[in-house]
């Protein structure tokens, strides 16, 4: 559980640097908050141990060209960005998501009716 608040923490601060406006932005803003968290790392205000900071800066490279990951905080990492995506008017499809849990039609309704709540 605290993995995936460091790699939620580094995600949300970086769409707040980097809002994408082009699909080179969107693909770019993965390794973009990888870059952040080593960065934050360096100067201290992210106290992580090696293995954290190499989970973090690998889900954030990967989230946004890799369809899934053999890392289960990985894998809920991305299914939880990408059960968001209706945030940004794009409808969560199945087949992009990285576990049994996420592809649930009732998760992906529930999903899709919080990220629309927060419009």
């Amino acid at each position: 559980m605290r993995d995936r608040r460091w790699i939620e923490r580094v995600h949300l601060e970086n769409q707040k640097r980097d809002i994408p406006h082009r699909i080179v932005d969107v693909i770019e803003h993965g390794p973009k908050g990888a870059e952040l968290a080593l960065t934050y790392h360096a100067e201290g205000l992210l106290p992580a141990s090696d293995a954290l900071l190499d989970l973090l800066v690998t889900a954030c490279r990967g989230h946004t060209v890799e369809r899934t990951h053999a890392d289960a905080t990985i894998a809920t990492c991305w299914d939880a960005d990408r059960l968001d995506l209706p945030r940004v008017g794009i409808t969560v499809d199945p087949a992009y998501l990285c576990t049994d849990a996420a592809k649930d039609a009732t998760v992906i309704r529930e999903a899709e009716a919080r990220a629309l709540k927060h419009l």
